[in-house]
């Protein structure tokens, strides 16, 4: 198997992925050397969100990486109406900075994974955020 993936589009130039092969690459090649914006540093799901229904659970992440509009409280509120617990709600947005300045692949996200990866647009790689 590569380590390139590449998605090409209609008549245009491909856009290339590079995997990294190694944490240590990934972090030479990262334009942000900041790891700490994930408060779930164990490495794994994050025990209070990963087990959410997945159709809940895709909703916090699509408001965690897109409402740029609403504060945190506003959208902690809004977590909480729509079947969160106070506590996860809490902890979802703690997770907001992760994912307002990182695009994930698919499921590796810091919340269902621990460890997301993250698109760097500075080097067209994949890398461990």
């Amino acid at each position: 198997m590569s380590d390139t993936l590449t998605q090409h589009h209609d008549g245009e130039d491909s856009i290339r992925f590079r995997l990294a092969s190694s944490p240590k690459e990934a972090f030479m090649g990262s334009q942000h050397g900041d790891r700490t914006m994930n408060p779930n540093d164990t490495n794994r799901p994050d025990p209070l969100l990963a087990s959410l229904p997945d159709p809940l659970l895709t909703l916090v992440e699509d408001q965690l990486s897109n409402n740029e509009s609403a504060g945190d409280e506003e959208l902690r509120s809004y977590f909480i109406a729509c079947g969160l617990t106070t506590e996860q709600a809490d902890r979802a947005v703690q997770y907001r900075p992760a994912y307002a300045t990182d695009i994930y692949w698919g499921n590796a996200t810091p919340i269902r994974t621990g460890v997301g990866l993250r698109y760097n647009p500075r080097s067209g790689w994949l890398e461990p955020a």
